[in-house]
């Protein structure tokens, strides 16, 4: 129920806040290994992920591209990393379909090119299994975007230069920088991708930091300047997810996340600059200096937000929003779906370019912070498809409640079965060369601990670094300890800056705190 809003007093924008409960995910999750990850929803319930246009969306099925086959499949039948029907229920992901007898099987292609739900598949009535045709809708219509595809002339075709057998990959070795272009390239023509991030992103040397390390080097790769307006991580998902729902024709995105989230603004400023509306449903946090700031800029880019302190509430208002024929594309929590991990796939590939361009050594550690697990799961995929022998240190700052291994594992096994058939699969296992550490989460999300604050100084007065305590403070300081205690001897050691360091525009609206809801006013730090 809405007892509460406010709207934003400059240029007639406005946010408004529902004062409603807490945000917490209620899915079903089930656990699996490579081949079977078996990512389910709870029925009658829509899953996360790159979301389907409407039910029963007619297909068109490219031969020779498993992966965008796979993708449009499930999008249409409403199964998957992305089924946006209400009723539909979850089973398999990336093109399988798990019919009512828990059986993993292939999706009979013939019958999705027809327009019909395969095996198993769903048009948001029927049950999983019964195999009928699905109401058909008709495409929108789209012509525009073909006249503007046809005056910029065709793409290159760099995806079939890339198509290996399994066997032709061999051990694991460092590829050419060319492949590893040519795999990028491949990914993002197997799937929706629209360029959003300034990238490659530069890769900086740091002396002193490789000093107090005891490291050989030390690097930092700036993923907080990957915009022009607004850097972090959270774009380089936003390129596939956002292109997604433009494919889908949908007028907005509606995400998730704390009331100062990074990754919901981070949404807002990229749908705006493709013209689409962004809405964020925000939980409570502890106060931070940097909430009030955020909400300033979603004054000024007119994000829609609905606050938030229970489940039930998140669900109905979740529910009503979704229910509005195709408006709201749904973003998962932090971007973290299979599709949006394609980003980092595509950063780890940049990275192997940049090592055999001789901008820096091949790290033999990577660090960086772990939230929704999406940056971490991409990193680990695309640093095996690029042969680069590095591990990886990521610290954990949300709570195994928040987010379980169970889920990073499965959504490991999603990417995975997402990318078979567009990019030659490694032989690893699924995180093997990842570390996940906890000791620097202190009492909970949001809250500083004394080894991120200690870090951020030491991070801004020795390398002019940006952190903050939230998120790439407690991986900067996970980097420190561990050089402190010796582990870092004869290693190139880099440091993922996932933050944000662009300023605020200028000219951000004031905040007017007597006509917030209860909700927003505790997440403020004091005027």
């Amino acid at each position: 129920m809405v007892v509460a809003a406010f709207v934003g007093h400059a240029g007639g924008q406005s946010v408004v806040f529902s004062n409603l409960r807490f945000l917490r995910y209620s899915r079903a999750w089930r656990g699996g290994r490579r081949g079977d990850p078996g990512f389910q929803a709870g029925a009658g319930r829509r899953t996360c992920g790159c979301g389907t246009r409407r039910r029963g969306a007619r297909v068109r099925v490219r031969s020779g591209n498993g992966g965008f086959d796979r993708h449009r499949a499930c999008r249409a039948a409403g199964y998957g990393y992305g089924a946006g029907t209400p009723g539909a229920r979850s089973g398999g992901y990336a093109g399988h379909v798990r019919p009512a007898d828990g059986r993993v099987r292939p999706p009979d292609r013939s019958r999705v090119a027809e327009g019909q739900a395969g095996a198993g598949g769903h048009d948001g009535t029927h049950s999983a299994g019964d195999g009928r045709p699905a109401n058909l809708l008709p495409r929108p219509d789209r012509s525009h975007r073909r006249s503007r595809a046809a005056e910029r002339g065709p793409r290159a075709a760099a995806a079939t230069s890339i198509r290996l057998h399994p066997a032709e990959a061999g051990p694991i070795a460092l590829i050419s920088a060319s492949r590893a272009r040519a795999c990028r390239e491949a990914i993002r023509q197997g799937f929706p991708w629209r360029a959003i991030a300034d990238t490659p992103t530069p890769v900086d040397r740091h002396v002193s930091l490789a000093g107090e390390l005891g490291a050989r080097s030390a690097w930092i790769k700036r993923d907080d300047i990957s915009g022009v307006k607004h850097g972090g991580n959270k774009l380089r998902k936003l390129e596939f997810l956002l292109a997604d729902a433009l494919e889908g024709g949908y007028r907005g995105v509606l995400t998730y996340g704390a009331v100062g989230s990074n990754h919901i603004l981070s949404t807002a400023h990229a749908a705006r600059s493709l013209g689409l509306d962004c809405c964020g449903i925000v939980r409570p946090q502890p106060p931070t200096p940097y909430v009030e700031e955020t909400l300033r800029c979603h004054l000024l880019l007119g994000t829609r937000l609905v606050a938030v302190t229970d489940p039930e509430a998140t669900e109905r208002e979740r529910e009503r929003m979704l229910a509005e024929g195709g408006a709201w594309y749904e973003v998962p929590l932090g971007g973290s779906s299979a599709l949006g991990c394609l980003g980092y796939v595509c950063g780890a590939l940049e990275l192997a370019e940049q090592v055999k361009a001789g901008e820096c050594p091949a790290p033999d550690l990577i660090y960086l912070p772990c939230g929704s697990s999406g940056s971490t799961l991409g990193l680990d995929l695309g640093l095996s498809l690029a042969g680069l022998p590095t591990r990886m240190v990521a610290a954990r700052v949300v709570s195994e409640s928040m987010m379980p291994m169970s889920r990073v594992r499965s959504l490991a096994g999603q990417l995975r079965q997402l990318l078979d058939g567009v990019c030659p699969l490694p032989e690893d296992e699924p995180l093997s060369r990842v570390e996940f550490r906890t000791e620097f989460l202190g009492t909970g999300y949001a809250l500083p601990t004394d080894e991120a604050l200690a870090a951020i100084e030491f991070m801004k007065q020795e390398t002019n670094t940006q952190l903050e305590y939230t998120y790439s403070g407690k991986g900067a300081a996970a980097m420190l300890s561990d050089g402190r205690k010796g582990r870092h001897k004869d290693l190139n050691v880099l440091f993922w800056n996932t933050y944000n360091s662009r300023p605020a525009p200028a000219g951000l609206p004031p905040l007017i705190r007597e006509g917030l809801p209860e909700v927003i006013r505790a997440s403020l730090p004091p005027a």
